[in-house]
């Protein structure tokens, strides 16, 4: 076992995925310096491109859905910071492959739907796969 005192373990260390890193998704993933930067994916690669340069070892993707399906075995967990109006989609399709779910926003859910929603996701990230 490596690590030590003041030391993370490789073990320990999370493999991350950022989705929406251009905007406010770049100042979630600097709170996560102590762990491995992995994919990042952004629709904009324009306006992404700082983020990208800062994470010159992570694999680049502008869409979501190919970005799971091409790394799923390689991120523990994924960073959600897109517009509210796609947040659902893509934190519904991380938690169904399992994965740490990191998502600040509002819901995009109406509140009075929101604790159906809520159990619905529950229901579907926990069967077996």
């Amino acid at each position: 076992m490596l690590g030590g005192p003041g030391y993370q373990a490789p073990s320990d260390t999370l493999r991350i995925a950022g989705v929406g890193v251009g905007g406010m998704g770049r100042r979630y993933l600097q709170g996560c310096a102590s762990e491995r930067i992995e994919v990042l994916c952004d629709v904009d690669h324009g306006f992404a491109a700082p983020v990208f340069r800062k994470y010159p070892g992570a694999r680049v993707y502008s869409d979501f859905r190919q970005m799971f399906d091409k790394e799923e075995k390689n991120i523990d967990a994924v960073i959600v910071a897109t517009p509210d109006h796609m947040h659902a989609m893509v934190v519904l399709r991380a938690l169904r492959m399992r994965k740490h779910v990191i998502a600040r926003s509002r819901s995009p859910i109406p509140s009075p739907k929101r604790a159906w929603w809520w159990r619905l996701r529950e229901r579907r990230a926990s069967r077996p796969r």
